[in-house]
């Protein structure tokens, strides 16, 4: 659950009185250095998701989404069928291990563009269905050409958020044509100021030709 839910828009674990304790150090220490693990991602990425949040208020777009909101049905791939693997903003895919017991599974790569998988940095064609092989520890992520992804500096240890201090992950695999454009807002992350228009908005493009990133 931790794996799968750990970039819903929100993430929480809920229990009842009297029902088995889900904190994440009540479940060994393997298991909890794996929640670890996608708890600090999620921290990681939230320059990335507080874009997505910010849009959603803006214009009503969704932040968890089925692959059928930014791709079309193609012959041989029927994404409005897909239930069990969803799209976090435009360029973020998961594809959680959902089943008891089990870390293998088929991944709809949807669209004409490649997808770098997170896990291995490896860039896959789209447009087919892939049989994945995942492990305890690690959940198949994939994020798409073309995109500029913001995160947070190093690896997050604590709750402090800086979303003004950011790392910008350059999603553009070798041979490469596209360019990739983000429009970075920033607020002061406390007050309704910026619905005064007080925030600023970054536009940030990216450009390989060979190995020269522009």
């Amino acid at each position: 659950w931790y794996k799968a839910g750990c970039l819903f828009p929100f993430m929480r674990n809920h229990a009842n009185a009297g029902t088995a304790r889900q904190e994440p150090w009540v479940f060994g220490p393997e298991a909890l250095e794996t929640i670890r693990h996608h708890v600090r991602l999620r921290y990681k990425l939230l320059p990335y998701m507080y874009q997505l949040w910010n849009d959603q208020e803006q214009n009503g777009t969704a932040v968890m989404r089925p692959l059928f909101h930014d791709f079309a049905n193609t012959d041989g791939l029927e994404l409005d069928r897909v239930d069990d693997q969803f799209l976090i903003g435009p360029a973020i895919l998961q594809a959680p291990i959902v089943q008891q017991g089990q870390q293998q599974r088929s991944v709809v790569l949807p669209g004409a563009c490649r997808w770098m998988d997170a896990n291995t940095g490896e860039f896959l064609a789209g447009g087919r269905s892939i049989h994945v092989t995942s492990n305890a520890e690690s959940t198949p992520i994939y994020l798409r050409e073309g995109s500029l992804v913001p995160m947070q500096m190093g690896v997050r240890t604590t709750a402090a958020n800086d979303l003004a201090d950011i790392e910008l992950h350059v999603i553009l695999g070798a041979g490469s044509t596209d360019t990739a454009t983000l429009d970075y807002v920033a607020d002061d992350g406390q007050s309704y100021g910026y619905q005064r228009g007080e925030r600023s908005v970054y536009r940030l493009t990216a450009s390989r030709s060979g190995d020269v990133l522009t």
